[in-house]
């Protein structure tokens, strides 16, 4: 199990979408995460890592966005 709190930023360019104009926008907010993972054992020198994290976002008007993420990787031991 692994949890977290720190800072989100989200930044996105000027672009045009379908003929509409699109600001950019830039900034910053709190958030926490947690979440199960595994880590399998493939070898004496390889591991399988796979995760999954919610995570939940403080906005300025007084909620919160949320959205879950997944990760897996290979670990390697020397």
């Amino acid at each position: 199990m692994e949890a977290g709190v720190g800072a989100y930023i989200f930044n996105r360019d000027a672009h045009t979408f379908n003929t509409l104009p699109v600001a950019k926008e830039s900034h910053t907010s709190l958030g926490v995460s947690v979440g199960p993972g595994v880590t399998l054992q493939l070898s004496d020198a390889m591991d399988i890592i796979l995760k999954t994290k919610y995570h939940a976002i403080f906005t300025s008007e007084g909620g919160t966005r949320s959205f879950i993420s997944a990760l897996g990787g290979l670990e390697f031991k020397f």
